[in-house]
């Protein structure tokens, strides 16, 4: 009778033994109480309130090692014949499950989230907001009770209960920056940690996480082939422009200050806003054409110190509306020039960008210091490497890169050296236009300025800058042999 108490007795404790499987082993209790197979089991050394031994047991599901006694009650507190699993998550808040289904209860084993739902994550511990997961969706959930009187004049008593903040989405994602993406019929939209709607959901939108980490994005728009980021901070579209103020607002560059430029939309309309967020245009064009690079958009940028000592910023972005095209400086918010019929990049072998447009059926050009070259200004232009020939009446003359005269319309014939200095012919005799400063060379050295007068009429000459003396020594004599060069 003794042995059949003292079994009894045994059964209504834990009893953890190891098993093996295919390649591993694991833990279950072999009386029955504590369901499950466990990763790790070992007794502790110090006992409970009541002298009870003590174990930790590895919870597979969520690696973690939880305490649970020899009568196989979880933290001391939560029976295992009740719960399958209970996971601290704070002083005053545990995850529980059953039948592989999750739940919320306090350290009183009051309930606070039924053991239904298909999973619980954490969104924020300090707030103790969640992200629950049932059969049809996720919605977001807090678990905080706040509480507290206002005495004056009457007395008010405030509690706030643990409460669903959003609705059930198909898809809820935590974020940065006090955000969470939603999915809602295969859209994807923006909630604060209110559950309220901060960005509505747009076609547009793509969500893809841990995407550039260091720009914490929320959302990006595939634009060009090319993601651009969107963020919500404070509510507020890269914590300056209220979300409800564009249909659409993604940024284009990179997160240098000075590289990046934001895209407007409107119904159907597109704007610019520069870095600074200073309005360029109003969304008013049908299209945005940036520079793009050979994969994707890019953001190029003409900045330097000029001779005269003047600073140049330029960012160009080409606008459409209609079949015209405009073109703007967004570092000024300056429209350089529109209605032209064509209009294009173009990336200089020193890596500076100019533009050539089409306007009334005359080609010109937009210097890299957002200088417009009028075309009928002169009989005709020439772009060469680092210059612009021009012709009046016919005389040559020659604009710098920046669309800047160096040289009046005055000259019988203007060649440029392969140092990018202009050699001027007037009345037979040579002028070096645009003198380069020569670097210091030895005493001893005589050195002897190239001429470009004996190959005058070749292509090797004329526009490809080539001396009489390069001609001579690498095309032996023959200008027609620049053609062969590889």
């Amino acid at each position: 009778m003794k042995k059949s108490n003292e079994e009894t007795v045994n059964r209504e404790r834990i009893k953890i033994e190891c098993r093996y499987g295919n390649h591993f082993s694991y833990f279950v209790d072999a009386n029955g109480l504590l369901k499950g197979e466990w990763g790790g089991f070992q007794e502790l050394s110090d006992k409970g309130p009541n002298g009870e031994t003590l174990f930790e047991i590895f919870y597979n599901r969520f690696s973690r090692h939880i305490p649970i006694n020899e009568f196989g009650y979880f933290y001391n507190k939560f029976s295992c014949k009740k719960y399958d699993g209970v996971l601290k998550l704070d002083d005053d808040l545990y995850l529980c499950e059953k039948n592989e289904r999750f739940g919320l209860i306090d350290e009183n084993n009051k309930t606070i989230l039924h053991v239904c739902y298909n999973h619980i994550s954490y969104v924020d511990r300090i707030k103790k907001l969640f992200i629950v997961s049932t059969e049809t969706g996720k919605f977001l959930f807090s678990s905080k009770i706040e509480s507290f009187t206002i005495t004056k004049d009457v007395d008010f008593h405030f509690i706030q209960e643990p409460k669903i903040l959003s609705e059930v989405y198909d898809e809820l994602y935590a974020s940065h920056y006090e955000s969470l993406v939603f999915k809602e019929d295969g859209v994807y939209g923006l909630i604060n940690e209110d559950g309220e709607v901060v960005l509505k959901p747009q076609p547009e939108y793509e969500w893809r996480p841990n995407y550039n980490r260091d720009s914490m994005n929320q959302l990006y728009v595939c634009f060009q082939n090319t993601l651009c980021g969107i963020k919500v901070i404070g509510e507020k579209l890269y914590g300056k422009i209220p979300s409800n103020e564009f249909d659409l607002c993604f940024k284009v560059g990179g997160t240098s200050a000075f590289t990046h430029y934001y895209i407007t939309k409107k119904g159907s309309k597109y704007g610019l806003l520069n870095w600074k967020f200073e309005c360029v245009t109003e969304p008013k064009y049908d299209e945005i054409i940036p520079y793009k690079g050979k994969y994707w958009v890019e953001v190029h940028r003409n900045a330097y110190t000029n001779v005269k000592g003047e600073y140049v910023d330029v960012i160009f972005v080409i606008c459409r509306e209609k079949n015209t095209f405009s073109l703007f400086n967004l570092q000024n918010c300056n429209c350089i020039i529109d209605k032209c019929e064509k209009i294009k990049y173009v990336m200089s072998e020193d890596q500076y960008m100019y533009i050539e447009f089409l306007k009334g059926g005359i080609l010109s050009y937009v210097s890299i210091s957002g200088n417009v070259i009028h075309t009928d200004e002169y009989d005709n232009v020439t772009k060469t490497r680092y210059h612009y020939l021009v012709s009046k009446n016919g005389k040559i003359g020659a604009l710098n890169g920046e669309g800047v005269s160096i040289a009046p319309c005055i000259y019988d014939k203007i060649v440029s050296s392969r140092n990018g200095e202009l050699i001027g012919t007037l009345d037979g005799k040579e002028k070096v236009l645009n003198p380069i400063p020569k670097i210091e060379e030895d005493d001893d050295y005589e050195y002897e300025r190239a001429t470009y007068g004996k190959y005058a009429g070749s292509y090797a000459q004329d526009d490809a800058g080539y001396s009489d003396d390069d001609i001579d020594t690498i095309f032996e004599g023959d200008p027609s042999a620049y053609w062969n060069i590889d």
